[in-house]
C-alpha cells in the first residue's frame, strides 16, 4: 500500500476545523521538563530535548514529548508508518511521509507564539537515511538493525524556556495532556551499570593506520576535513533513564536528549556524541 492510499483514509476521518493552539501555564523551575520525563521516560515514542549547559548562550528550551498521533520508521529503502492500530508499508520517499503526516494531523499553523514548538516531528535521522537522497556506496556493515529514521508526529508539548522562566503545555487540548502527565508516577528503575568493559571495533594499530591514512589524503588535497570515528560498546543492566542522567549531569554539553523508541534509546549528550542503548542486556 502506498503511503498517499494509506493516509487518505485518516485524512476522511480527520474532518473536523483545526483548532487554535492553546497554552497551560505550568510553574517554572530549572528541572521541570527532567522531573515530569522522569515520570513517563520508560514509554516508547517518549522523547525530552534539553538544554544542559545553563551557562551557555543558546541555552534556552527543553521540550517534552509524548503520545505521539503516528510513528515513521525507516528501514533501507521501506518505511513502516504506525496510526493507532493500523500499520502500513511504504518505498515513498520517508520525508514526504513525514510532510505528509503532520498535513493530516497536526497542520501547518500560523499561531503567534513565543513557544518554538507547537506540535509536528520529533526523531532522529541516522547518517544511513542519507542514502535516500543520495547513491553512497555499500561498504558499512549494518550491524545495529536500528531504524534509519524514527519519527513521531505529535500534537503537544510540554516547553520550558529558560530565558523568560516559564512553562507550558502546548497542543489543541493542553489541559488533558495536563491531567495525564500529572496522573504518571515514578517507577523503580534498576540501577544503571555496565555488565562488560568498553570494546573498541578496531585496535589501536588499526586505529593509527586509519588516522596516517587521513593524514595522507589531507595533505595531497584529496579530501579538507575527515571524521575518523570508532564505535564502543559494552554490555549493561538496568535503567537508560540513569544512564542519561549520569551523561547529562557530567557532560554538561549545551543540548542533549533522550529519544526512547520500541526497541531502543538514544542518548545524545552533544550534537556530535550519542549513545544508541537496545532493550536492557543487550
Amino acid at each position: 500500500m502506498s503511503a498517499t492510499t494509506f493516509l487518505s483514509q485518516f485524512k476522511q476521518m480527520n474532518t473536523k476545523e483545526r483548532l487554535s493552539i492553546q497554552f497551560v501555564d505550568l510553574p517554572y523551575y530549572q528541572d521541570l521538563a527532567r522531573d515530569r520525563f522522569a515520570k513517563i521516560e520508560h514509554l516508547p515514542w517518549s522523547m525530552l530535548l534539553k538544554s544542559s549547559d545553563s551557562d551557555h548562550e543558546n541555552n534556552r528550551f527543553d521540550i517534552l514529548v509524548a503520545q505521539p498521533v503516528a510513528t515513521v520508521e525507516t528501514f533501507g529503502a521501506t518505511t513502516k508508518i504506525t496510526v493507532g492500530d493500523e500499520v502500513a508499508e511504504s518505498a515513498q520517499d520517508p520525508f514526504a511521509i513525514v510532510n505528509d503526516l503532520i498535513e493530516t494531523f497536526i497542520g501547518y499553523r500560523e499561531d503567534a507564539t513565543i513557544w518554538p514548538f507547537i506540535g509536528g516531528a520529533v526523531g532522529y535521522f541516522a547518517y544511513d537515511l542519507g542514502r535516500r537522497v543520495e547513491r553512497l556506496p555499500t561498504k558499512a556493515q549494518n550491524d545495529i538493525l536500528a531504524a534509519d529514521m524514527a519519527i513521531g508526529i505529535f500534537d503537544w508539548a510540554l516547553v520550558v524556556d529558560h530565558k523568560q522562566q516559564r512553562a507550558a503545555i502546548v497542543g489543541n487540548n493542553p489541559e488533558i495532556n495536563q491531567q495525564w502527565l500529572d496522573r504518571q508516577v515514578l517507577h523503580e528503575d534498576e540501577p544503571f551499570r555496565l555488565s562488560s568493559n568498553w570494546q573498541s571495533n578496531m585496535t589501536k594499530q588499526q586505529y593509527q593506520d586509519k588516522f596516517t591514512s587521513v593524514q595522507n589524503y589531507l595533505c595531497a588535497g584529496d579530501c579538507y576535513q575527515i571524521n575518523l570515528a570508532q564505535r564502543h560498546q559494552a554490555q549493561y543492566q538496568g535503567s537508560e533513564w540513569q544512564a542519561f542522567n549520569l551523561l547529562d549531569n557530567q557532560n554538561q554539553a549545551p543540548f542533549s536528549a533522550f529519544i526512547r523508541t520500541n526497541d531502543s534509546a538514544i542518548i545524545s549528550v552533544s550534537p556530535e556524541r550519542f549513545l544508541q542503548l537496545k532493550k536492557k542486556g543487550n
